[in-house]
């Protein structure tokens, strides 16, 4: 299980901000910056708002088009997961070995729950068992 360091939802948050400013990632070596910023990037849609706008799909198109729509559906879930854990609310991580990965862990206290945004089942089991595993 990757953990997502604690300044990945400050950066994501102050990239989001209606002001645009240089976003500066210093510190000594070997810290985790370049995974910090990694991590950022996969964690940068906020708003899906901006991902249906610059699609210009109507709604009807959008909903068909399952590709699209499962990453907009992650990133709505993500989105949320992330301002839960800038607020303090939980701790998110994910898990990924090899081709295998959950979206999304959530830890609060000591509950842990694996979170697996697909819009087929078939496939969600096995991804969460051998998380498990």
């Amino acid at each position: 299980m990757d953990y997502i360091r604690p300044y990945a939802a400050d950066l994501v948050r102050r990239l989001a901000e209606p002001r645009r400013f240089i976003q500066v990632v210093t510190g000594p070596r070997q810290v985790g910056k370049t995974t910090l910023v990694q991590q950022v990037i996969e964690l940068q849609v906020f708003n899906t708002a901006l991902m249906s706008a610059q699609s210009e799909l109507p709604f009807d198109e959008a909903r068909a088009d399952h590709e699209f729509w499962g990453r907009l559906t992650e990133s709505a879930v993500g989105s949320h997961l992330l301002n839960a854990a800038a607020a303090g609310t939980c701790e998110l991580f994910y898990w990924r070995e090899d081709n295998h990965e959950v979206d999304f862990i959530v830890q609060t206290g000591r509950k842990i729950t694996a979170i697996e945004v697909l819009l087929n089942l078939l496939n969600t089991l096995s991804k969460i068992t051998q998380c498990i595993e």
